[in-house]
C-alpha cells in the first residue's frame, strides 16, 4: 500500500469519521468525497486502499462490453465482508460498463430495504472501489440527478487517473463531467447510470465542478455535482 498516497487522499475526505478501511485484497480504490462548495456531506462508509492504475486518456469514448448477470465470487465476497454495509451481493446489478485498452470496468449497484452500495470493479478482478451506507436508501443518498462520484489514483507521470460513476435523469443520452483540471464525456446506460475513466493533471486540489446531463442534440437538460 502506498502510505503517503493513502494519507493524502484520506485527509481529503469530508466525512472521514465514517470511513471504513479494508485490506488491499478487498479493494484497490478510494472513493473521493471532498465537497469544494462546503455543502453538507451525506453519511456513507468509504472504502480505502491502493488503486490499480489503468492506462486511459481524457475524452476517450466508453464502449459497452458484454454485460455480466452477477458478480464473480471474489467480488461478491468483497462486498459481503463489509459488515457495516449489510449488503447481499446476490442482489447486485451491473448498470454500466466501460472498456479501455482491453480492460473493462463495471459499475455495480446493490440495494437493501434501508441501504445501498455503489461499486466499481475491473472485470474478473477485485480491483476497484466504492461506497455504501446501511442508514440511507439510494434515493436518500442521491436525491438529485445528475450526480457523480469518483475514484482516484496518481500515475507515475504525476497525473491522476479518475474513475467516474453516477446517474443522469430520464431523457439524457450522455453526461459531461467537468473537473477543475479537465472534462470528459460518457454515454448513459441502464436507468441513466454511467461509468468512464479519464486521465487529468493532478495536484491534490482537484475537484468536480459539475455534471451536465445532455440530450441527443447535445443540449444541457440538467446539471448536478458530487453526491
Amino acid at each position: 500500500m502506498n502510505t503517503d498516497l493513502d494519507t493524502r487522499l484520506t485527509n481529503a475526505l469530508t466525512d472521514a469519521a465514517n470511513t471504513t478501511t479494508v485490506s488491499d485484497d478487498a479493494f484497490a480504490g478510494i472513493l473521493r468525497r471532498s465537497n469544494p462548495n462546503g455543502g453538507p456531506s451525506r453519511k456513507r462508509h468509504i472504502l480505502i486502499a491502493t488503486v490499480t492504475a489503468l492506462g486511459v486518456t481524457a475524452g476517450a469514448g466508453a464502449a459497452y462490453a458484454v454485460v455480466q448477470d452477477r458478480l464473480n465470487d471474489d467480488q461478491a465476497q468483497t462486498i459481503e465482508q463489509i459488515a457495516s454495509c449489510g449488503l447481499d451481493a446476490e442482489t447486485a446489478r451491473m448498470v454500466a460498463t466501460t472498456e479501455f485498452n482491453s480492460r473493462i470496468v463495471d459499475y455495480w449497484i446493490v440495494d437493501s430495504p434501508g441501504g445501498f452500495g455503489d461499486f466499481l470493479f475491473e472485470r474478473n478482478s477485485t480491483g476497484g472501489g466504492g461506497g455504501c451506507s446501511s442508514e440511507q436508501t439510494r434515493q436518500q443518498a442521491h436525491p438529485t440527478l445528475p450526480w457523480a462520484n469518483y475514484l482516484i489514483d496518481t500515475l507515475p507521470d504525476g497525473n491522476g487517473l479518475f474513475w467516474f460513476q453516477g446517474q443522469a435523469p430520464a431523457g439524457a443520452v450522455s453526461v459531461q463531467i467537468v473537473m477543475s483540471t479537465g472534462t470528459v464525456q460518457a454515454p448513459v446506460g441502464t436507468n441513466g447510470y454511467f461509468v468512464v475513466l479519464a486521465e487529468f493533471p493532478f495536484n491534490g486540489n482537484d475537484h468536480l465542478e459539475r455534471v451536465d446531463a445532455l440530450s441527443g442534440d447535445g443540449e444541457v437538460i440538467a446539471t448536478g455535482g458530487l453526491s
